[in-house]
């Protein structure tokens, strides 16, 4: 009987230090699991104030550019309003003396045919 007990206390002390042994290796395995996922975690929230950098960058150009643009078609639009006024003005000097000539002979020869 004591040699029986003493079989049996040796096979739950085998495995006992086998399932401790799995137990330990299983516990590393996770540790090493959670330091990885660590990692990426710490990689994917870089990875991701990167881009938002560069987001951020490509607005701020868009932005530039924008007003940029938005400057030469106001001066553009502006030279145009001076080229525009400035014909104008000359139409009017040159044809007005013209204008108000004919304006007189129409009235006047409406008003000899109404007679």
């Amino acid at each position: 009987m004591a040699s029986q007990y003493k079989r049996l206390q040796e096979n739950f002390q085998r495995q006992i230090t086998q399932l401790t042994g799995e137990s330990n290796t299983l516990q590393a395995d996770i540790e090493a699991r959670n330091k990885r996922l660590d990692e990426l975690k710490r990689e994917r929230t870089n990875t991701i104030q990167e881009k938002d950098n560069v987001i951020a960058g490509l607005k701020s150009s868009i932005t530039q550019m924008s007003n940029k643009f938005l400057d030469m078609l106001m001066e553009t639009l502006a030279k145009i309003k001076a080229r525009i006024d400035s014909a104008s003005t000359e139409f009017d000097k040159t044809n007005e003396s013209s204008l108000k000539k004919k304006l007189e002979e129409f009235t006047a020869v409406s008003y000899t045919h109404l007679r």
